[in-house]
């Protein structure tokens, strides 16, 4: 089982790390930038629909990885 964090997530770094290691068992991307969580959220979406291409689950979360505590 493989767990991927993706730090500083951007737009697009997490869809590709997504598209790379469709049999982890979850994508968690961070990334302090509420805009940037919003896109990468539609681009997912998108990748999802449009390309019916099956990906791991993936977390996208608004935080600052020095006060970050995940669970």
């Amino acid at each position: 089982d493989i767990r991927i964090l993706v730090a500083g997530a951007g737009t697009f770094e997490a869809l590709v790390v997504a598209q790379a290691n469709h049999r982890a068992r979850g994508i968690t991307a961070v990334d302090l930038s509420a805009a940037s969580i919003s896109k990468l959220n539609m681009r997912l979406k998108l990748a999802r629909f449009v390309r019916l291409q099956k990906l791991p689950p993936t977390e996208a979360i608004r935080a600052d990885l020095l006060e970050w505590n995940p669970p």
